[in-house]
């Protein structure tokens, strides 16, 4: 598990995707991030992906779909229609 919730965080870096053991990644209430870098798609052994609370992000990486395992999204967005993610 990684969290990050509630932190000044402004961009989540590329490097996200190197921890491919990760299952659970929290981010919300990180009201500063405006998008998530498309190498959260190699996550494929997350579960559970958390950043409700971070409604500056204005689009989800186009990969969602590669993250197959995820059993549980909770997020705020701009985007409108999220059925070109795989979601």
């Amino acid at each position: 598990m990684l969290d990050l919730s509630e932190s000044n965080l402004k961009v989540l870096h590329k490097w996200i995707g190197n921890l491919k053991h990760l299952r659970k990644l929290n981010i919300s209430n990180c009201p500063n991030i405006k998008k998530l870098p498309n190498s959260i798609c190699e996550l494929q052994k997350l579960q559970t992906l958390d950043f409700d609370g971070c409604d500056q992000i204005e689009e989800l990486p186009k990969d969602m779909r590669h993250v197959v395992n995820l059993r549980f999204l909770s997020l705020t967005t701009k985007q409108r229609d999220l059925r070109g993610h795989g979601l």
